[in-house]
């Protein structure tokens, strides 16, 4: 089982930088990478069946801020 974990970080109000994370254990956030870089969690999947050679799909919607 794996969890997806995503992070974001902004250095300007109209563009972001985006990481997703397959994470295949139970993991501390606070000492990731993007974590050290200052990237904030933004979304967690609940717990899902990783296997070999099959596609990958990732339903995102569109965030704006004014």
């Amino acid at each position: 089982m794996a969890r997806f974990v995503v992070f974001t970080r902004s250095h300007h109000e109209t563009e972001a930088q985006l990481r997703i994370l397959c994470i295949t254990e139970d993991f501390d956030a606070t000492t990731t990478l993007e974590c050290q870089q200052m990237f904030r969690e933004i979304a967690r999947s609940d717990p899902v069946e990783v296997c070999e050679l099959i596609g990958l799909y990732i339903l995102t919607g569109l965030v704006t801020h004014h």
